[in-house]
């Protein structure tokens, strides 16, 4: 199912990130490893730049270059 939140824009891009919001992008960072769409050592370093991040404008690059969550997948944080 699609994410229903609506995609950044540049004055929500400086909001802070929530526990919620990173756990979202780290969990479809684990379903693009498992679906070999990264290695182990870019979902670590993707990770551990997830957890450390503090805005959601750190977040969006992270997943910007794999494929947007499908039914059946997880949901991608914006």
């Amino acid at each position: 199912m699609p994410d229903p939140t609506p995609p950044l824009t540049e004055p929500a891009a400086d909001l802070r990130a929530s526990h919620a919001d990173r756990e979202r992008v780290a969990a479809h960072l684990h379903a693009a490893a498992g679906n070999g769409l990264l290695t182990l050592d870019e979902v670590d370093d993707r990770l551990a730049a997830a957890y450390a991040a503090r805005h959601l404008s750190e977040l969006a690059p992270l997943t910007a270059d794999l494929p947007p969550a499908t039914e059946g997948s997880v949901a991608v944080a914006p």
